[in-house]
C-alpha cells in the first residue's frame, strides 16, 4: 500500500471526494512514491460522495487503467484525512 496525504477535507469529518479522485491519480501514476501507471482515467471515488474521513473507514474507487476497469480500496490511516491507496483489483465488471 501507498500513502498519501490529502488536504480536501470538506466540514470537520469528510474528505472532498473531488480531493479524494485526484489523490488517487496521483498515487496511481506516480513512478517514485506509488504504482507508475502512466495510463489511468475516470477516476470515480465513493459514488461520488465524500467519505467519512475516521481512521480505519474505507473507501473505493472505480479506475480505468489501460483500457481496463479496476478498483482500488482506500484506507484511512489516521481521523486528519491521510489514507493510503491499494494495488487496483481484478478488473471489475459492470
Amino acid at each position: 500500500m501507498v500513502g498519501v496525504l490529502v488536504a480536501g477535507m470538506s466540514g470537520s469529518d469528510k474528505l472532498n471526494v473531488t480531493a479524494a479522485q485526484d489523490g488517487v491519480t496521483q498515487i496511481l501514476t506516480d513512478k517514485v512514491n506509488g504504482y507508475g501507471f502512466t495510463d489511468v482515467g475516470d477516476v470515480t471515488c465513493n459514488d461520488g460522495q465524500d467519505p467519512e474521513v475516521k481512521q480505519g473507514a474505507t473507501f473505493n474507487c472505480d479506475v480505468t487503467i489501460f483500457g481496463a476497469t479496476r478498483q482500488v480500496t482506500a484506507t484511512f490511516t489516521d481521523d486528519k484525512g491521510t489514507y493510503e491507496v491499494g494495488a487496483p483489483d481484478l478488473v471489475v465488471e459492470r
